[in-house]
């Protein structure tokens, strides 16, 4: 019999079942629950998910996340509310051993000429198919930009930028897998 100590931190950027649905689909969620920080506002709003289900056995007991701007859960990890994509949106700061900095933006930006450009999605997908709120998310969208010009050395990995996802993982910056 091999036994296996749980230990870290799992975060998700928001709600949204492809950002979620991974862990829940998973075998062992229950076992995995315990180092499982979702925040209030992603635990209070499981519509956003559909179709994937937080069971009501992982759901019962569970002290979701409270805090106000940040928070940091690990060393090394601060989470950054930036609700305007979804109520429970929050940017992941990282800061690796080796000194190397990086933001995981979730659906924030898309893709990195999001930030380049301050630009958001289309009003269609934005306003019809996800309702968010616009005006949030250039204002983030604005701030990611202008840190990107103060701190050039902060990497920024976008929520579905094929492109940079393959240069932070040739970089060193992600792996891919679990381990």
């Amino acid at each position: 019999m091999h036994c296996h100590r749980i230990t870290g931190v799992i975060v998700v950027t928001h709600e949204h079942m492809d950002h979620t649905g991974g862990f829940f689909e998973q075998a062992d969620a229950d076992k995995l629950m315990p180092v499982l920080k979702l925040n209030k506002e992603q635990f209070d709003n499981p519509q956003f998910m559909t179709p994937v289900v937080l069971p009501d056995a992982l759901r019962k007991g569970y002290q979701p996340l409270v805090y106000d701007r940040y928070v940091a859960v690990a060393p090394g990890i601060v989470l950054i509310k930036a609700p305007g994509h979804t109520p429970g949106s929050q940017i992941v700061y990282i800061k690796r051993a080796d000194g190397a900095e990086m933001l995981l933006l979730g659906d924030v930006a898309w893709h990195e000429r999001n930030v380049d450009i301050v630009r958001e999605r289309a009003r269609l997908v934005t306003q019809f198919m996800l309702r968010e709120d616009r005006d949030a998310v250039m204002l983030e969208l604005k701030e990611l930009n202008r840190l990107r010009a103060a701190e050039p050395k902060v990497a920024m990995m976008p929520g579905h930028d094929a492109g940079s996802l393959a240069q932070f993982v040739e970089g060193g910056l992600l792996e891919v897998g679990f381990k």
